[in-house]
């Protein structure tokens, strides 16, 4: 039986509302592990306001979506039963509907450059390492910029998720889900090495591991990692809309 439109619509909210709330609890951890300590230094500030943006961002993003779901059930119906012109209403909800994708692009740039800059600094700040991590943010950047475009060219011909839709969709999740474990398995390393030096040397090590624990939890959280999810089932969500339609 083929998924319509309006239920791949309120299914994917469903379960992005899912992901806002474990996003919710990762957002107030991380606010704790960055205040803990009283007055945060300058770079701490600066992830901090990073990380409010990046949950503001989410919170737009998940408004933006409940208003499309209303338009969706209420506002257009209305306007087709009153006659109205149906092509200017369909390129306003085509602008509109691409505002959250736009606000989830920015928010997994700005997490993923953090992540970038975390792994910098743990490495000792080693360009070399940062090379290909760097490459991959631009190829996403580029990648985000077609997927908005795409998609916004997709809804206003009431195709969803056309090929080339598909194919940035995919490329941009691949490449931000790409960066953060990179940076997960790069720091992972590292303090598992710098652990090691330091029990040959006769010292405990980088106190009870707890540090690479905080890390770790802020680089899912800087990076909308767990937000990034969200393309990916909207991308099978409307696909097999699509798939539905066209048979």
């Amino acid at each position: 039986m083929p998924l319509s439109k309006l239920k791949a619509y309120f299914i994917s909210l469903i379960c992005e509302s899912i992901f806002a709330g474990i996003y919710t609890f990762l957002f107030c951890v991380s606010l704790y592990l960055l205040l803990r300590h009283g007055k945060p230094r300058k770079t701490n500030i600066v992830i901090l306001v990073l990380t409010v943006v990046m949950y503001c961002l989410s919170v737009v993003h998940l408004a933006i979506c409940f208003q499309i779901n209303l338009a969706a059930l209420f506002e257009q119906k209305a306007a087709l039963l009153e006659n109205t012109d149906r092509g200017n209403l369909n390129t306003s909800f085509s602008i509109f509907a691409c505002a959250p994708i736009a606000a989830e692009t920015l928010n997994c740039i700005i997490g993923d450059s953090i992540v970038i800059w975390r792994t910098w600094v743990l490495w000792n700040r080693n360009h070399r390492i940062t090379y290909f991590p760097c490459t991959l943010l631009l190829g996403g950047t580029v990648a985000g910029i077609l997927m908005v475009r795409a998609m916004y060219i997709s809804l206003a011909r009431e195709t969803p998720f056309n090929s080339n839709a598909t194919f940035a969709v995919i490329a941009f999740c691949a490449l931000t889900t790409t960066i953060n474990l990179y940076a997960i398995l790069a720091i992972g390393y590292r303090v598992w090495t710098h652990s090691r030096a330091m029990k040959v040397a006769g010292s405990k090590g980088i106190g009870d591991m707890g540090g690479f624990y905080t890390r770790i939890i802020l680089i899912f959280v800087e990076s909308g990692f767990v937000y990034c999810a969200f393309p990916t089932l909207m991308l099978i969500l409307f696909r097999t809309s699509s798939n539905g339609s066209s048979s």
